[in-house]
């Protein structure tokens, strides 16, 4: 691409996070409460009622998931490593147009970069322009190596999913363009799509090829407009899951007020009270799904927000959109998109080591 941009580090650096499929248990762990045993309740199930103590004791006795555990695991993955690098490489780019602006003499200085300021002031005896640079370059390439090498494969599974599909339906026109048009078809492409030109940029960073090719301009273009189109369907199918998502809560909340209802209006004193626990047990079954279910629309929402501050950031790269934004309009822009996602990270990964203790 021919946008000033495309030689400047903090701008192009790596983009599309890696993802990692399955590393975590979603969903918060199911409690339940037991009530306080009365001598009624020796007609109860016995073996219903001792698991459900057995349950709370285990409850009470979790150990305390510290922030500090939190930290160790995100750091131990390769997932949170990129999101950590991403966050650290944005602020070393905002410090770095902090000292440049300093550099240049310019008293103008941007309020995306105000917040900076104090830091940078403290900071300026230790890090340096050169060194801010370095920093940012290196973190930049190391994203790109997380996801380096996974094109390949990508081509070997698509030659594979088509091939499976013409053994199934032929040569049926209607057939192959249902298929071509499925969600997850596209999404396979795009991501190959996005590889390839990912990967020569990569190579260009380690300046296997040469960065005066005339080529390179080229590679930064597709690469751009493969994460738009990755970014849109990404936000498409987030948004479909969180419509899903209340359209499941509505129905567990209406089977709770029917629930609710039909006990206040019971004036059966004869009913067992073998018939009420389970009555207990099935709405705390259903207000269990609900807590997953709300935790899960937390996680989608901040997708969504993550999503779309990296539309917002490669649009203005993509349409040059830039020259009309601050200085370090994409660096902080891509800095919020890396604290939500982060933070859905942490949200996952303490789910997930209290879910180990159980």
């Amino acid at each position: 691409m021919t946008s000033s941009n495309s030689q400047d580090p903090m701008v192009h650096s790596a983009k599309k996070p890696i993802q990692l499929d399955g590393y975590i248990a979603k969903g918060p762990r199911e409690t339940t409460t037991v009530v306080s045993k009365t001598p009624s309740q020796d007609n109860l199930s016995q073996s219903h009622y001792n698991s459900l103590q057995s349950l709370e004791k285990n409850t009470s006795n979790r150990k305390m998931i510290r922030n500090l555990d939190v930290l160790k695991y995100i750091i131990s993955t390769m997932a949170g490593k990129d999101k950590l690098a991403k966050i650290i490489k944005y602020i070393i780019d905002l410090i770095r147009l902090r000292l440049l602006s300093t550099h240049s003499s310019s008293n103008h200085v941007g309020l995306l970069l105000k917040p900076l300021v104090i830091a940078t002031n403290i900071l300026r005896s230790t890090i340096t322009l050169s060194s801010a640079n370095w920093v940012s370059q290196q973190l930049s390439i190391f994203r790109y190596a997380l996801r380096f090498g996974g094109t390949p494969f990508r081509i070997i599974d698509m030659v594979k999913k088509v091939s499976n599909q013409h053994m199934k339906i032929g040569l049926d026109p209607y057939q192959w363009n249902r298929f071509l048009l499925d969600d997850s078809t596209i999404q396979d492409g795009v991501d190959i799509y996005y590889g390839i030109f990912d990967e020569l940029d990569m190579l260009y960073k380690l300046q296997i090829f040469s960065n005066e090719n005339s080529l390179y301009p080229t590679v930064i273009k597709h690469e751009t407009i493969a994460w738009e189109i990755d970014i849109i369907l990404n936000l498409n199918k987030v948004y479909k899951s969180l419509h899903e998502n209340h359209k499941k809560q509505v129905e567990l909340n209406v089977k709770l007020q029917t629930q609710a209802l039909l006990t206040s209006t019971s004036h059966q004193k004869s009913s067992s009270l073998i018939q009420e626990f389970s009555l207990y047990e099935k709405t705390e079954s259903i207000k269990s799904k609900l807590n997953v279910l709300q935790n899960d629309a937390k996680l989608i929402k901040l997708d969504i927000a993550r999503l779309s501050m990296d539309l917002l950031a490669n649009s203005s790269d993509l349409f040059h959109w830039d020259r009309y934004l601050p200085r370090g309009s994409y660096a902080a822009i891509s800095l919020i998109s890396g604290s939500f996602n982060i933070y859905k990270y942490w949200c996952v990964s303490r789910k997930h080591l209290e879910n180990i203790q159980t």
